[in-house]
């Protein structure tokens, strides 16, 4: 399903006039090497929750992985939570600092630590400041 798809299903009178916000997560290279069909980005609202169309991994100059998604933004709601779910390697939880009716951007916005944490394997997670994102709306 694309982008638009989602947006088309998912209008409702009150919604946002659909805004898509692209994600750009960076994570230690040993986490991620490739986006497995399990990968998945969500986003999380105070109204609903939708999954993000995952766009691949690529390398960032830090030597992290970069792995790059969009979703719709489908409700005015200034709560929103991006979760990263990368199989076997943990959960990573960003809130998106953005307002209820975000405007397009032109640029990708600063990067951002990862709010929350969680990982199966215990020892084995890189320290907080290795998880980060980055975001634009559309």
């Amino acid at each position: 399903m694309t982008i638009d798809q989602l947006n088309r299903r998912s209008r409702s009178h009150d919604q946002l006039p659909i805004a898509q916000a692209i994600l750009a997560a960076g994570v230690p290279r040993e986490t991620l090497t490739t986006a497995s069909a399990d990968t998945q980005i969500e986003l999380h609202t105070d109204r609903n929750q939708t999954l993000a169309l995952v766009d691949g991994v690529s390398d960032l100059a830090d030597g992290r992985a970069l792995l790059r998604g969009a979703v719709a933004l489908n409700y005015r709601t200034a709560d929103r939570v991006s979760v990263v779910n990368l199989p076997g390697k943990g959960t990573f939880e960003f809130r998106l600092r953005l307002p209820a009716e975000p405007h397009p951007t032109e640029q990708f916005g600063p990067w951002h630590l990862a709010d929350r944490i969680a990982s199966p394997v215990v020892g084995s997670v890189a320290p907080q400041d290795a998880y980060t994102i980055r975001y634009r709306v559309l």
